[in-house]
């Protein structure tokens, strides 16, 4: 069965679908040259991102359903994502006569968390929310 968007709007509080949400991606470094020690240096790089959605639906009594009777439902869904990284980078690098020379270290360390909350209901009384 399809439903055109005039018959969807006339549902008006007999149905809800709506989400949201966010998203940041960032990163950030910083570069130096160890005194002393000629062609030697050190970077570090830091990301943080975090990702968060919420979501919530309503189908009221009989909407979407051969019967008219068929219980009404509801969800909320909320997940958030949080990950950082480090990254440590040591550079030695010298030119020798016509030779170049270049050496790196690298460490890296990253954690990603993942919250979700989902619930949902159905048989609500009232299409009024």
């Amino acid at each position: 069965m399809a439903y055109s968007r005039d018959a969807v709007k006339a549902l008006d509080d007999k149905w809800a679908d709506k989400q949201r949400g966010m998203g940041s991606y960032n990163s950030v470094f910083g570069e130096v040259k160890i005194p002393g020690v000629e062609g030697l240096s050190y970077r570090v790089t830091l990301g943080l991102n975090v990702r968060s959605i919420d979501r919530g639906t309503y189908t009221g009594m009989g909407v979407f359903s051969d019967t008219s009777t068929a219980a009404s439902s509801a969800s909320l869904d909320k997940s958030l994502t949080t990950n950082w990284t480090v990254e440590n980078l040591i550079t030695y690098e010298r030119f020798f006569n016509k030779h170049h020379i270049t050496a790196n270290a690298l460490y890296a360390a990253e954690q990603t968390h993942y919250d979700r909350s989902y619930v949902t209901a159905t048989d609500i009384p009232s299409d009024h929310f």
